[in-house]
Order: structure tokens, then C-alpha cells, then sequence
């Protein structure tokens, strides 16, 4: 896996190998990504200063004016963070991992919730005669596992063996992200795929199943092959699958072929957003809330993947296809939650699709092209269809959105380099009234964000 992040995003795997250390020798090291530019979104609410991204590169409603800022992690999210390892003898490593998450504009932890917890009743009282709602009272936070943690990104102890694999026990990346990583044309740069900037595709359904509290995750390599399972604990009174979780992962490494293939299973998954706005973070009119507090839905999530990329030298060719299923929660007994991520929560969904499934089918293909040993393009499709389900917040008609990227990176050295790129997307149908609820009928509409900046790795 490491031979595709080689040719697109060598800073990233100067952080986010498995290895802890490419030298292999015992310690502890300090390292990071400081990655900050400035973008124009074509509709969009205010800049979040705690936001990982800053803003929503996504349409929220095409009445709102153009916004330009500074953004955090165009490409690739600002962290630092700790590693090392330990040799143990006979061929075992003790390793560990602590990550943080920072927005580099303002310097603050890396905190969604937090502008999801102030946008509560910021559209309340709602006019629906306004053209341009919201623009001076919310900001473009939404759902993230990135929400305030010290170690946001990660935290995780365990063994590593030669023979016997790895495990690590923690906060854990899903599987879905790890793969993502690879067979995303654009390596999941959050400005500029959808894969890279909504973690509930890399969380099979759920944002904040991306990164996975309280669980364990075990991989090992077979030849060609490396395969992998998670399970994460609940730790509910009285409920043994309350809040679990299971993944199943196998990776086929040959010459220029990576092949990834998964299944996940969440039970009881968590999605916040702002009282007085729908889940996602979209407004609904009339809307109540008090600034300060969350909404939650639970929900069941399933999700199955298979992706892959062939290297031909110069040109890499990328693609990838996930299907999501979500319904209502197992043990909703249990997810009346009072707190999430330091934030009171004043209400709990568990009745989010009245009884039925939700399918989102995610599909993408792209490629990138080396000009020179320096300058790369990279170009990529992704297109989410949403099939009619029955009860579901926000409407339950069909729909699509279809997201077309261009990107153009120079690195300067293998530590720093300047990226241009630009994403347009579009939605209609039911994926269209998710975001634009008072709409009469189901509307089309669009959006786009244009953004330059730097990267450097330490």
C-alpha cells in the first residue's frame, strides 16, 4: 500500500504508514502536517474557526452568498502528533500512537461539534423569504469524529510481531478510511473528494465511525495478502451489542495491483447536529434550539467495499465501490445519551427511518498523472445515488449527487509542496431536498469551491 501514497501524497506517508518508524529503531517521535490556503465556496455559510475543514466544500442551500477564507487541510488534515515502539526480542515491538488534530488559521484543536453546539437556533426564528439565510449567524460545521479530543485523530497502544502480525487496542482508524486512502485518486484530500472530506463514507454510514472508540484491531500479512478484523466494546449496562461494532478487511498487493475489499457492522452509531437544523447539518425552517447543545440520531449502519488502483508508472488509475445501509437503532433503550463529545444533547432521534433501510450506493474513478518527478494532476468522479426508502429524515425520493475534481499539486521536496484545485458537485432529486427541506419540490442544485495552499510534514 505504501507504493501509492509514494507517487500521490508522499507527506501523508511520512505520518501515516503502519510502521512507526522507517529506520526501525526503538524511541519516540514528534511528527506532523501543517497544511493551510485559502478558498472561495460558491454557497456556503460562515468560516468555522474550529471546524476541521473551516467550511463545508458541499452545497447547503443555494440561496447563500460566496464565501472566501482560509482553510486547514486542503489535502491533507493539520495534526501533529506522537510515535514510537519498543523491541521486545523474538521478533516483537511494543508501538503506540497519539494524534491530535489542529486548525492551523486559528490555532485551535480541531473541534466540529463545536460549531455544530452554536449553530443550534441559529435559524430560528426561520423566513423563508430570505435569500441568503443564515449568512451572518452559522457556520459550515458539520458531523465529524474530529470534535474536540485531544487525540482526535487517533490513540492507540499494542505488539507488533513478524510472524504474528499487529494488534492495537484504542481509538482506531476504520479500515474503509485506511483503504480510502489508497484507491481515492485524490488520497482523500478533504477539499476536494467527497471520500476525504464526509468521514461517513470512510465510517461505512457514520461520520464518527471513521475513527473508532474503545476497540481493537488486528492485521496480519499472508503473501500478497493482508488481512484484518476490528471489534469495538460497548460498554453498556445490560446490552451486550449496544454501541459495537465489527470490520472484516483483506488487502491483494501484487507488482502494480492493489486490490481492497471489507464489511462493516455498527450498531447504535451516533450522528450529531445542530437543535433546529436535520441530521447532516442542513436547516429546517422554524427551527428551536439552544446554542450550546446537540441533536443526536442513532442508527444501524452495514456497509460492504471493494476498491483498487493499478500503478503504470507515469499514470495511476484509480476506483472504488461502497454500499451503505442504514436503519434504526438496535438498543435504543440505550442511546438516550445526555452528553456527546462535552456537549449536552437535548434530544435523541432513534426513530430515523421509521422502519425502513437506506441504502447510499458510492462509486468513484479517477487517475493521477505524473508530469515530472515534481508536478502531478490528478482528476476524479464520484457519484453518490440514494434509492427512495420510506420514512427518512429529509425526505425519502431518490436521489443523486455527482462530485467532479481537478487538482494540481508541485512538491517542492519530499516535506513540502503547493497544491491548486477545484470540486464542483451537484444533486438532485431526494439528495437535493436533504438540504433544501422547504423546497416545494425537489430541486436541482449545485456548488463549487476553488482553493490554493501549502503543505509541509515534520
Amino acid at each position: 500500500m505504501r507504493k501509492s501514497l509514494i507517487k500521490f501524497a508522499p507527506l501523508a506517508l511520512a505520518v501515516c504508514t503502519g510502521a512507526v518508524f522507517a529506520d526501525d529503531s526503538d524511541g519516540v517521535q514528534l511528527y506532523g502536517i501543517l497544511d493551510v490556503g485559502i478558498a472561495n465556496v460558491q454557497h456556503t455559510y460562515n468560516f468555522d474557526p474550529s471546524f476541521p475543514v473551516s467550511q463545508s466544500p458541499i452545497p447547503q442551500d443555494s440561496r447563500l452568498k460566496s464565501a472566501t477564507g482560509m482553510i486547514s487541510g486542503g489535502l491533507s488534515q493539520s495534526r501533529w502528533g506522537l510515535k514510537g515502539q519498543e523491541h521486545l526480542g523474538s521478533g516483537l515491538k511494543a508501538i503506540f500512537k497519539l494524534e491530535s488534530a489542529v486548525n492551523v488559521p486559528t490555532g485551535n484543536t480541531s473541534n466540529a461539534a463545536a460549531g455544530v453546539a452554536n449553530n443550534s437556533g441559529c435559524m430560528a426564528p426561520f423566513n423563508p423569504n430570505n435569500p441568503h439565510p443564515g449568512t451572518t449567524t452559522c457556520t459550515g460545521s458539520l458531523d465529524s469524529a474530529i470534535s474536540g479530543q485531544l487525540f482526535s485523530r487517533g490513540a492507540f497502544a499494542g505488539i507488533s510481531s513478524d510472524s504474528w502480525g499487529t494488534v492495537t487496542a484504542g481509538r482506531n482508524t476504520s479500515f474503509f478510511l485506511d483503504n480510502m486512502a489508497i484507491t481515492d485518486p485524490l488520497g482523500e484530500a478533504q477539499d476536494f473528494s467527497p471520500l476525504g472530506y464526509s468521514g461517513s463514507y470512510g465510517g461505512g454510514g457514520e461520520t464518527d465511525d471513521s475513527r473508532v472508540d474503545n476497540s481493537i484491531k488486528y492485521s496480519i500479512p499472508v503473501g500478497d495478502f493482508t488481512f484484518g478484523a476490528l471489534y469495538k466494546f460497548g460498554g453498556v449496562a445490560g446490552s451486550t451489542t449496544g454501541q459495537t461494532a465489527y470490520q472484516l478487511d483483506a488487502v491483494y498487493l501484487h507488482g502494480p495491483l492493489s486490490v481492497m475489499g471489507g464489511f462493516e457492522s455498527f450498531k447504535d452509531a451516533f450522528t450529531d447536529f445542530g437543535i433546529g437544523q436535520g441530521s447532516g447539518g442542513t436547516l429546517f425552517p422554524n427551527g428551536t434550539g439552544t446554542p450550546g447543545t446537540l441533536g443526536v440520531t442513532a442508527v444501524n449502519t452495514k456497509a460492504f467495499l471493494l476498491s483498487a488502483e493499478y500503478d503504470f508508472g507515469k499514470t495511476s488509475v484509480h476506483g472504488g465501490y461502497e454500499r451503505e445501509e442504514l436503519s434504526n437503532p438496535s438498543n435504543p433503550g440505550s442511546d438516550h445519551i445526555a452528553s456527546l463529545f462535552g456537549y449536552p444533547v437535548g434530544s435523541v432521534n432513534t426513530n430515523p427511518f421509521g422502519g425502513a433501510t437506506k441504502l447510499q450506493n458510492v462509486l468513484w474513478i479517477g487517475a493521477n498523472q505524473h508530469i515530472t518527478s515534481a508536478f502531478t494532476l490528478s482528476a476524479a468522479v464520484y457519484h453518490i445515488n440514494v434509492p427512495a426508502y420510506g420514512n427518512g429524515v429529509g425526505g425519502a425520493a431518490a436521489g443523486n449527487v455527482n462530485y467532479y475534481t481537478l487538482l494540481a499539486d508541485y512538491r517542492f521536496t519530499r516535506l513540502t509542496d503547493l497544491y491548486a484545485g477545484i470540486m464542483k458537485d451537484s444533486a438532485s432529486g431526494g439528495q437535493a431536498v436533504v438540504t433544501y427541506p422547504w423546497a416545494s419540490a425537489a430541486p436541482s442544485y449545485s456548488n463549487r469551491i476553488v482553493a490554493i495552499g501549502m503543505r509541509h510534514a515534520f
